[in-house]
C-alpha cells in the first residue's frame, strides 16, 4: 500500500532565499550545451545500436534478444551494474578497451566461433562500448582513461586525479547551468535546520543498514519500488518485488527518517524547478488514470490516497558498485528525466565523490548532502568509499520514460508520427520534442529574480 509523506514542505527554506545578484560566482556551469549533449547522444546510440547489429550478425541471435537485455534498463538509473562472463573473446575484467575501435570493426574477425556468449555478456560489452564512445567526448580524460588498462569498475579519489578531474567542495546550495543559462543540476547540501537534519540522516542510515541485513539474497545492493516503463510489455508497470522482501520495503517506506528525506526531496524539486515538478505530477496523474493497479510509493499530503508524487519510484542503494558512465537505449535522450539523490551512510567527505563526466569534476557529497541532476542528458556516477566505510543513496526519480509514454497517448510510439519516417526526420523530430523539455527547465535568470 502507498505510504503518507508528512508535511515537511511547510519547514523549508528555499535553498537561495539568502543569496544576492553578488553570488552568481557561486554558480557552477557545466561548459556544455544541453542540447548539443542530446545530440551526442543520438550518435552514441547510433554506434551502439551497430555494434549490437553486428554481434547478432556474428552470433545469430534472435530478435529477443534485446528485450531481454533490456527488461531492467530505467532512467532512473544514474549508474547500473552489469555481470560478466569470462570468454574467449576477449577480456571482460571491468569491461576494459584501452583502444578505441576503428568503424569499420566487425565481431566476426574477432570471436571464437565455438563460443557462444550469454545475452548478459553481449549486453554489458555493448553498453562498455557505448560508455567508452561517450567518455571519449569528454574534454581532456580520454587519453587518461584509456590509459587505466583495464578500467576498473569502481573508481576512487585517486583516479579521478590521474584522470585531471577538479574538485568541488561545497558546504552550502549551489546550482548547476549549461552555457545556456539553465538549470541543470542543484546541489543542495543539507536544509537550514541542520541538526535535526543530521539526526534525520543518522536514523535513516540505521534504518538502511538494517534493512540490508534482511535481504533475501545475500549479494543484494538494490531495492526498488514504484511504477516503470517495461520494455518486454511495452508500457509502465508496477516493479516486481521478490516476497521475501516485501516486508524490508515496508519498513523502508514506513521509516519516519526516510519520510523526511523523501518529502524534502520532494519540497525541494517543487520549489526549485516548478515547471518540471508540474509536468511529473501531470505524468504521475496521467499514468494511474491509466491504469489504475499503478501504484507511486508515496502519496502527496492532505489528498485522496490514489494520488501521487511526482516521483514514480524510489531506489534504495545499499551499496555502491560501479563508477562507469554507462549509456542506455531508454534513458538517453530522455530530457525530462531527473534523479534526486540523497546520502547516507558513514563516510569520509574526501571519498564517495559524486563525478561530473560532462564537467571533469568531482563534488565532495558527505552523508546528507542532497543533488538533483538530469539523468536523460546528464552523466554522474561515484567514486569509491574505504573498505571500513559505508555509502548508501536514496534515489526518486522523474521518471522521462513514463512522460515520453503519456506524451504518445500512453503508448509507447506516437500514432501520428509514420511508421517509417526517415531516420533524419526522427532525429529532426526527437531533438524538437527535447528542445520543448528543456524549456521546462528553470533558468538562472528565473533565480536572479527570485534573488
Amino acid at each position: 500500500m502507498d505510504v503518507d509523506l508528512i508535511d515537511f514542505a511547510s519547514n523549508c527554506v528555499p535553498p537561495w532565499s539568502n543569496y544576492t545578484l553578488a553570488d552568481r560566482g557561486k554558480i557552477f556551469q557545466f561548459p556544455v550545451n544541453l542540447l548539443s549533449l542530446v545530440e551526442d547522444q543520438l550518435e552514441v546510440l547510433d554506434h551502439r545500436r551497430f555494434v549490437e547489429s553486428t554481434f547478432r550478425h556474428a552470433y545469430h541471435l534472435d530478435s529477443n534478444l534485446e528485450d531481454n537485455n533490456r527488461s531492467a534498463d530505467s532512467d532512473s538509473d544514474v549508474m547500473s551494474q552489469t555481470n560478466s562472463e569470462p570468454s574467449s573473446a576477449g577480456s571482460t575484467d571491468g569491461w576494459a578497451i584501452a583502444e578505441p575501435m576503428s568503424d569499420d570493426f566487425s565481431v566476426e574477425d574477432d570471436v571464437d566461433k565455438d563460443y557462444m556468449p550469454s545475452p548478459e555478456w553481449i549486453s554489458g560489452w555493448v553498453d562498455h562500448w557505448a560508455s567508452y564512445l561517450l567518455r571519449s567526448r569528454l574534454p581532456e580524460s580520454p587519453e587518461a582513461l584509456a590509459g587505466l588498462s583495464p578500467v576498473p569498475k569502481i573508481l576512487t579519489a585517486g583516479h579521478m586525479d590521474a584522470l585531471k578531474f577538479a574538485s568541488i567542495t561545497w558546504d552550502e546550495p549551489r546550482p548547476f547551468t549549461d552555457v545556456a543559462g539553465r538549470i541543470c543540476g542543484f546541489f543542495l547540501g543539507s536544509p537550514v535546520q541542520r541538526t535535526a537534519w543530521e539526526r534525520t540522516i543518522i536514523q535513516a542510515s540505521e534504518d538502511m543498514y538494517r534493512a540490508h541485513a534482511s535481504l533475501s539474497a545475500a549479494d543484494e545492493n538494490v531495492l526498488r519500488a514504484g511504477i516503470a516503463h517495461s520494455p518486454s510489455f511495452g508500457r509502465p508497470c508496477n516493479i516486481t518485488i521478490a516476497e521475501a522482501n516485501k516486508v524490508t520495503l515496508a519498513v523502508l517506506r514506513h521509516s519516519k527518517a526516510i519520510q523526511d528525506i523523501i518529502s524534502y526531496q520532494n519540497a525541494m524539486l517543487q520549489a526549485i524547478a516548478p515547471r518540471l515538478w508540474n509536468l511529473g505530477r501531470e505524468t504521475a496523474d496521467a499514468i494511474c488514470a491509466h491504469d489504475s493497479g499503478l501504484r507511486t510509493p508515496f502519496r502527496i499530503p492532505g489528498h485522496h490516497q490514489h494520488q501521487p508524487t511526482v516521483f514514480a519510484e524510489v531506489e534504495y542503494r545499499f551499496r555502491i558498485e560501479d563508477s562507469m558512465p554507462r549509456v542506455r537505449e531508454r534513458a538517453a535522450g530522455r530530457v525530462s528525466g531527473w534523479n534526486v539523490l540523497t546520502s547516507l551512510g558513514h563516510y569520509d567527505s574526501t571519498e564517495g565523490l559524486l563525478i561530473l563526466w560532462e564537467s571533469n569534476n568531482v563534488l565532495a557529497f558527505p552523508p546528507g548532502s542532497t543533488v538533483f541532476l538530469p539523468t536523460g542528458v546528464l552523466t554522474s556516477s561515484f567514486t569509491a568509499v574505504s573498505e571500513t566505510a559505508s555509502q548508501m543513496l536514496i534515489v526518486q526519480s522523474l521518471s522521462g520514460e513514463l512522460e515520453h509514454f503519456v506524451a504518445n497517448g500512453c503508448q509507447s510510439e506516437s500514432p501520428v508520427v509514420p511508421r517509417f519516417m526517415s531516420a533524419a526526420l526522427q532525429r529532426a523530430d526527437f531533438l524538437e520534442r527535447a528542445e520543448i523539455l528543456l524549456g521546462k527547465y528553470p533558468t538562472i535568470d528565473e533565480f536572479d529574480a527570485s534573488w
